[in-house]
């Protein structure tokens, strides 16, 4: 595993130094604001009952610069209508309501090369959205309620065989403990594979690995909880979580019927 990681970093370096050299050469704004409100039945539980208005804010600024290198940077503010209201009291407008933590945030900085070395390679470093397929497994939460959006602090490498063929290898970063390398941390590692040969038709192929070495699974107070509820677990400990998932997806269009299947089973 460790070799793994430090491939990724090799690939990390080599890939960015090329930005020392280059040269600023165009500069894009952007952003938009997405509102939407929404309403809860509970049908026979009035606690499920809920209705809110919920609001995304997002800011971006693209730059590129010359051998094909750019880079991007994006902030965004979730709120709920009412929620982050300066004033608790509207008569004496006294600022007890807003919140004490700053809801601005760096969704995504990243830094992305493209054509490496004129081989179709493709590098994007720093934290990014990533979308495998329709999303199923690993996208960006930005259709249902509650839009917040999800970014991963990740590396991805990707190679385009022209318009026929596409192979991403990802890495991300999902929890850091700080401690010695790996230790305590969850890293999720993929394969994705795309082939679009047949007009009209996209077929994936895809592994993922999960390694959870996170406090809950393979600390040491976890392992005392677990020997504590479960006295079959004494005198042992828990073991790290390796999930891994392998699947398939097709999708595509015929007379103007569009399709999607996907299944994956994870072990």
């Amino acid at each position: 595993m460790r070799s793994i990681k430090v491939f990724l970093m090799i690939a990390l370096v080599m890939g960015v130094c090329g930005m020392v050299y280059a040269e600023l050469q165009n500069v894009e704004v952007g952003g938009s604001i997405r509102i939407r409100g929404n309403w809860f039945d509970g049908e026979d539980n009035e606690n499920f009952d809920m209705s809110f208005i919920e609001q995304r804010t997002r800011l971006n600024v693209k730059a590129d610069f010359t051998q094909k290198v750019s880079a991007f940077f994006e902030i965004d503010s979730y709120d709920i209508w009412g929620e982050d209201f300066r004033s608790q009291n509207y008569i004496t407008g006294q600022d007890t309501r807003a919140r004490s933590v700053d809801d601005v945030e760096f969704y995504q900085a990243y830094i992305e090369a493209k054509d490496m070395w004129d081989t179709g390679l493709q590098l994007r470093v720093g934290r990014q959205e990533l979308t495998l397929g329709s999303g199923w497994l690993v996208g960006n939460n930005s259709t249902s309620s509650f839009f917040t959006g999800l970014s991963f602090d990740s590396i991805l490498l990707s190679y385009n065989l022209g318009d026929k063929f596409a192979a991403h290898l990802l890495y991300a970063k999902l929890a850091e403990s700080m401690r010695d390398l790996g230790e305590d941390d969850v890293d999720l590692y993929a394969l994705y594979l795309t082939c679009t040969a047949v007009e009209n038709m996209t077929f994936d192929l895809y592994y993922m690995f999960l390694r959870d070495d996170g406090p809950v699974i393979g600390s040491v107070g976890a392992n005392n909880l677990l020997r504590a509820l479960f006295p079959r677990f004494a005198g042992k400990t828990a073991q790290i979580a390796d999930v891994h998932t392998v699947g398939v997806r097709a999708a595509g269009g015929y007379e103007g019927l569009d399709f999607e299947a996907e299944t994956a089973f994870q072990f």
